[in-house]
């Protein structure tokens, strides 16, 4: 479940904990002109490598689900499935941004970027 959190509410363990799940985290800066996207992986991979992009931007449906399945190692017909789905989980409040050019530029993926909220 996701909530705000007010660090001053926290026991010194909470914040111990929160900054443990940090260090497992490898931190990477994107060049000033790109845009890195971080998608969900599948079972074969365990930690997933920041995408650029412009990767799946213009591409058909065959192309898009053949770019999604090399980043996610996601069968075709379970990306197929779930670009079909009528649903908008992801917000820019989720995505770790408020920056609606952000959002646009990861539309063709935005089901299978990775939701930071729950790391």
């Amino acid at each position: 479940m996701r909530q705000l959190v007010s660090y001053r509410t926290l026991a010194v363990e909470q914040i111990g904990h929160m900054y443990e799940g940090l260090l497992d985290r490898r931190v990477a800066r994107a060049p000033t002109n790109k845009t890195l996207l971080l998608l969900q992986g599948g079972s074969k991979i365990k930690e997933p490598e920041p995408v650029d992009a412009t990767v799946f931007n213009g591409l058909d449906q065959a192309a898009l689900v053949k770019a999604i399945a090399k980043h996610t190692s996601k069968t075709a017909g379970t990306i197929k499935k779930t670009l079909e789905r009528d649903e908008e989980r992801h917000t820019l409040a989720n995505l770790g941004t408020d920056d609606a050019e952000l959002l646009e530029q990861a539309k063709p993926v935005i089901r299978f970027v990775k939701d930071l909220a729950g790391c």
